[in-house]
């Protein structure tokens, strides 16, 4: 999986260790690898001595120079955004020291302060990960979407991480030092942290659906606000259906991809007659 290869790619699958004389691992493994052969050539004692000897010396019993062996983020790094999804800054296995940075927008009209939730972990769904800090600054008011902010995440090589936001119009700044103990697991939590992950891997996937249907109907609300111009009875008929749509945006209870969409489709039915009409 972090290799980023496809199992076509795999031309030889070499055992290595106790656990591969399992039976039941050996089934999996020729069942992941489409009945491929697997290979038992190298004694599974000696080849954790064999690897640890290539870090030393190659091939041909020379020195390996200038070996530099990199730490690298083990959990992904990211911001807790509007919808409940986590935004990743820094990904999962980057080298360290690092420093990326993205720009976010205002969610609502006239916001008056966007607070940025830091979080560490491979969920899609934010407050499953762990929470490092938070950071609130404040935003000029103005229609949503229009007031910008800077987040820069900033991981020093002994592991501390710098977290700065700067709103993009006044300039004003905040920031937070996260220390590296307060995000260092151990390799056992790191492993369970991406099981978990994985185990709810389909869990995560239905929320990213659910949430890109919200969005549509969400954009469509916002196009048909900006369209309306004049006719005052036709102004009538696109309130009423566009407050019935809005209030299940309100209400604080996320509801499933399928009333997303039904409810989406009430407005369109009546507000796109109209809307061709005033365009």
């Amino acid at each position: 999986m972090d290799a980023k290869m496809d199992k076509k790619q795999v031309d030889d699958v070499v055992l290595v260790g106790r656990s591969t004389q399992i039976t039941k691992v050996l089934k999996l493994l020729q069942k992941l690898f489409n009945r491929k052969k697997l290979s038992k050539r190298i004694h599974v004692d000696e080849a954790v001595a064999h690897g640890a000897a290539k870090l030393s010396e190659d091939e041909l019993g020379q020195k390996v120079k200038d070996l530099v062996l990199l730490d690298v983020v083990p959990l992904s790094l990211g911001v807790a955004t509007y919808d409940g999804t986590t935004s990743v800054i820094i990904p999962r296995n980057t080298p360290i020291p690092a420093k990326k940075d993205h720009i976010y927008t205002t969610a609502k009209d006239n916001q008056t302060h966007i607070m940025v939730n830091v979080y560490q972990g491979e969920r899609v769904i934010a407050k499953e990960n762990k929470w490092l800090g938070r950071l609130i600054i404040g935003v000029p008011l103005a229609p949503k979407g229009e007031s910008k902010i800077k987040v820069v995440f900033d991981i020093e090589a002994n592991g501390i991480l710098k977290c700065s936001v700067e709103e993009l119009t006044t300039g004003l700044k905040k920031k937070i030092v996260i220390s590296g103990d307060n995000q260092r697991l151990s390799k056992e939590h790191i492993e369970k942290i991406l099981k978990d992950a994985q185990k709810h891997k389909y869990e995560d996937e239905e929320y990213k659906i659910m949430v890109v249907a919200r969005k549509d109907l969400e954009v469509y609300i916002d196009k048909v606000k900006s369209k309306i111009k004049t006719h005052r009875e036709d102004l009538m008929k696109i309130d009423i259906a566009i407050k019935d749509a809005s209030h299940l945006l309100e209400r604080s209870k996320i509801f499933n991809v399928g009333t997303y969409k039904d409810t989406l489709e009430q407005p369109e039915e009546i507000c796109d007659p109209i809307i061709a009409k005033l365009v």
